[in-house]
């Protein structure tokens, strides 16, 4: 999907929202569009599959690094933990903008 399409609002084809925003946005809450003032969210099959496919990736891929990388040092543990915690948040941060795309929701 073209990048611009992607990013703009399903009703006015205008700038919607940032991409913070849009990444703080789930499929049950809706904002309004800085251009049209229509209502827009993302969708949710996409959005529940994401975010299950992230939370295993992130498990095991936590695990993993620990076993892997600082078997025998637990003091480690800590700082393998903060890095797969903040890779764990902007990644799928990134994810979410690029592969949930922004639907038309109606006004209620």
């Amino acid at each position: 999907m073209d990048r611009s399409k992607r990013d703009s609002c399903p009703h006015c084809g205008g700038y919607c929202l940032s991409r913070w925003a849009r990444a703080c946005l789930g499929p049950a809450r809706s904002v309004r569009c800085a251009t049209c003032g229509q209502r827009v969210s993302v969708a949710w099959l996409p959005g529940i599959f994401l975010s299950l496919l992230i939370g295993v990736a992130a498990t095991i891929g936590g695990g993993l690094a620990v076993f892997y990388l600082v078997p025998d040092s637990p003091e480690w543990w800590a700082v393998v933990f903060v890095v797969a915690g903040l890779l764990s948040s902007v990644l799928p941060a990134l994810a979410w903008n690029r592969f949930v795309p922004l639907v038309a929701r109606n006004a209620t």
